[in-house]
């Protein structure tokens, strides 16, 4: 029920970075669980603990030096957005 996915893959203009998109056209997320989802430990699930979408970002910041958001709308989709450097050879 998420409606279309899309994937888009990119190198930034600067030519120093790819930037890999997933969007969807689903539910979206409130502005409340959108404020909350990139902190540690954060989840929607009932039942289910985990570590959440903090660590993915962690990793995307300190450890590839790279970014990783989430945008979102309720009733129009979410897009999940990693840049990181191109490896160089």
């Amino acid at each position: 029920n998420g409606g279309e996915i899309k994937i888009e893959a990119k190198i930034t203009d600067d030519n120093e970075h790819i930037s890999i998109s997933i969007s969807d056209t689903g539910h979206g997320m409130s502005p409340e669980v959108l404020e909350k989802v990139l902190k540690g430990g954060f989840t929607t699930k009932q039942t289910v603990t985990g570590r959440g979408l903090g660590l993915v970002k962690k990793y995307f910041e300190n450890i590839l030096k790279g970014e990783f958001k989430i945008e979102s709308q309720e009733s129009k989709g979410t897009t999940v957005t990693a840049v990181m450097p191109v490896a160089k050879k």
